[in-house]
């Protein structure tokens, strides 16, 4: 050993007795413990904080060596859901330069949560949260389940979730788990919020309920800490981290166990400007910017999604409009409030949830008698027997099925955001599994119609008009009549309809599917003449 003059100095040699070793030992033994316990702890759950340290993955880069799970968000970005090297599963995005479809298949939304992908050329960027896919080699990829015929989940019974607040070493949520549950829940009285509001709209019929407290979850709050900076983060990163913490807290495929996952990320990462909040499509998960979990209408908007509804637009002509201008309901855009705004869903989404079924109308005006008139009844006055009517269906469309509902602002209906006291008219296109979105084309007062020109292309006009407003609406939905236009005239056709009649049936199905002058087919302009009437009446939802 070295004194301060830096001259050697002899060790007396101590001799122990045999307890002293034996203590000596001991001690050296509780060292080496706690060495490896603290380790450990770093990297395993705290049950005194029901957190979880998890180090981001490591920084390499491997093939795609197994199917993924194809998921869709509200965003309209496809991701998957991968298993790395230790078999955790994490949500991973795809490149922006990447499109995980096959260019010969057309693919909707409703594969999501439905359907897996793979690819042996794919390569998962583990750092960088990332899969990039070679888009020459497309012929390869394999997508599996290609159902794409149901939309919306289960939308009866009782549904279990769970918050999960998410903290970083540079950042906390800024509300704890109690606030959060309460928010959620309802759980510390809270009056307005997604379980209640989902109960009210349902009259009882969806129950959202807070999973049952564990030594990791209390009053439905999972606490996760991630040992990283969120700064350096971006939401997709950090919802990947998450979601993989959740996997070693809550067990394998967790994700299969709740029906609603909400995760709330701290603030500060480095989209957070622009990220709000987003779900996924008919998958429990969806992903908040802080403070926006604790918003009624993010919540319901986003679990909205996980049941598989689209969002909800206005025919404006304005993009924004067109994807989210319908706020009649919640599937449009969201406000920034509280316990505001106490509302449900369009006539679409409601019909889709079945929470008002006995109350439902299909009426397909094109039959031979034409028209329907009768009462509309706002949902708030919705009653079990189904004696008043709630939502009507207008069928008899190839393309598309229109619906009609009184959007009485009464009961939990109070505060919606367009159209209230109005008779409202919205669509959803049929064929287009692309294109799931709703889109609101009409707001009546009493006295006003709506004329839809050319019905889904049958050539006739359908009309709805309100001929009263009060405790109800009154509405008549009548289709123009088949005949053939008087004052229609083509070159071939110079005297009109009467000219394409013929008792030959070849000969005038040759000359009512040719093209008129209009660029229409001459069967538009002669509907009764080349018997268009009967054919449209057997069109069927």
């Amino acid at each position: 050993m070295l004194t301060e003059d830096g001259g050697l100095q002899s060790i007396r040699k101590r001799k122990f007795s045999d307890h002293q070793k034996v203590l000596f030992q001991s001690r050296i033994i509780f060292i080496l413990f706690y060495v490896v316990m603290t380790t450990i702890h770093s990297r395993v759950m705290m049950p005194e904080s029901r957190g979880f340290l998890f180090i981001t993955a490591s920084s390499h880069q491997s093939k795609m060596s197994e199917a993924c799970l194809l998921l869709f968000n509200s965003h309209d970005e496809w991701r998957c859901m991968v298993w790395d090297d230790a078999g955790i599963a994490r949500i991973v995005p795809f490149s922006s330069t990447s499109v995980p479809l096959h260019n010969t298949t057309v693919y909707s939304p409703l594969l999501s949560g439905t359907a897996t992908f793979f690819s042996a050329s794919a390569i998962i960027d583990w750092e960088n949260n990332t899969i990039s896919l070679d888009q020459d080699d497309r012929e390869t990829y394999i997508i599996s389940n290609l159902d794409q015929r149901s939309q919306v989940t289960q939308s009866i019974g009782i549904r279990s979730a769970i918050v999960v607040r998410v903290t970083t070493n540079d950042a906390t949520t800024t509300s704890d788990g109690d606030q959060l549950s309460n928010k959620v829940f309802g759980t510390f009285g809270d009056k307005v919020n997604m379980s209640s509001q989902y109960k009210a709209c349902s009259y009882g019929k969806q129950l959202i309920q807070p999973a049952p407290d564990t030594s990791v979850i209390s009053n439905g709050v999972v606490e996760v800490k991630l040992n990283i900076n969120a700064k350096q983060q971006t939401s997709s990163e950090l919802e990947s981290l998450a979601f993989a913490a959740l996997e070693e807290i809550l067990g394998k495929k967790f994700y299969l166990k709740y029906d609603h996952i909400m995760i709330c990320l701290p603030p500060g990462f480095t989209d957070a400007d622009v990220f709000f909040a987003h779900g996924y499509f008919k998958f429990p998960v969806s992903t908040y910017n802080d403070e926006q979990i604790t918003y009624l209408s993010y919540q319901m908007h986003e679990t909205g999604h996980n049941f598989g509804l689209s969002h909800a637009g206005l025919d404006t002509g304005s993009k924004i409009d067109l994807e989210y201008g319908d706020y009649s309901g919640y599937m449009g855009g969201s406000y920034q409030m509280d316990d505001e705004p106490e509302m449900c869903f369009n006539a679409p989404h409601s019909w889709e949830f079945g929470w008002y079924t006995n109350s439902h109308l299909t009426v397909n005006p094109f039959t031979r008698t034409n028209r329907w008139v009768g009462n509309i009844y706002g949902i708030s006055k919705y009653v079990k027997s189904g004696a008043r009517k709630t939502l009507v269906r207008i069928v008899g469309g190839e393309d598309k099925d229109y619906f009609v509902n009184f959007n009485q602002d009464t009961g939990m209906n109070t505060w919606t955001q367009l159209g209230w006291n109005q008779v409202l008219i919205t669509y959803i296109k049929k064929n287009d599994p692309l294109d799931l979105y709703t889109t609101n084309v009409g707001q009546l007062y009493s006295g006003q119609r709506k004329v839809i020109k050319n019905y889904s292309g049958t050539g006739r006009n359908l009309h709805i008009k309100v001929l009263k407003i009060k405790n109800s609406a009154r509405v008549s939905i009548v289709a123009s009549p088949c005949i053939d236009k008087k004052k229609w005239r083509d070159k071939v056709f110079k005297g009109g309809c009467r000219e394409v009649k013929s008792s030959n049936v070849k000969i005038l199905e040759r000359r009512c599917n040719s093209q008129a002058r209009q660029g229409l087919p001459v069967w538009r302009y002669c509907l009764k003449t080349c018997q268009k009437c009967e054919e449209l009446h057997r069109i069927k939802p």
